[in-house]
């Protein structure tokens, strides 16, 4: 994975954190009230012991493809979140806040190699390696039951994003 794409995972999954953080909810700490994710636990028994509603941020492999729009060289990719909530009006109200806090803006990419934030949001002395901006959003509605443990009432928020190639 280029390190753009390995970037763009790790602002997506703080920029989720900064949205679930400005909306009342704790991701950090003992005394959270969701859990963020950047990838599925290696045991899926593991989502049982896990603070709901439940995000998993996941970067779909293969999915660049060059374009190129005005004077801009970019890459569209696509990111799916996973939303496992508590029921499904949980689950819809987190979809459609994603959306809200998602489509048609564009936010920063940040250089995670300089560092991580301590505080959600404040990521002063962290440089910056350009924009993306969600240009698409869907949904998908899931109810599962995964080696015995019940993971319903699960939305796949796809976001299709533009970056650009040389940041």
């Amino acid at each position: 994975m280029a390190l753009l794409e390995r970037l763009s995972i790790h602002s997506m999954f703080y920029k989720i954190k900064d949205i679930l953080t400005d909306n009342g909810f704790d991701t950090e700490g003992d005394d959270r009230t969701a859990t963020v994710l950047m990838k599925f636990p290696e045991k899926i028994n593991e989502f049982a012991t896990m603070i709901k509603p439940i995000f998993v941020v996941k970067y779909e492999e293969g999915s660049n493809v060059p374009v190129q729009i005005g004077s801009d060289d970019c890459t569209q990719c696509t990111f799916n979140i996973d939303v496992y909530a508590k029921d499904d009006g949980q689950r819809d109200d987190l979809g459609y806040l994603l959306r809200r806090s998602l489509m048609n803006h564009t936010f920063t990419v940040y250089n995670f190699n300089d560092g991580f934030p301590s505080i959600i949001g404040d990521y002063s002395g962290i440089s910056t390696k350009g924009k993306m901006t969600v240009e698409q959003t869907s949904f998908i509605n899931f109810d599962e039951l995964l080696d015995e443990v019940e993971l319903s009432h699960h939305q796949e928020v796809r976001l299709t994003v533009k970056l650009p190639i040389d940041a």
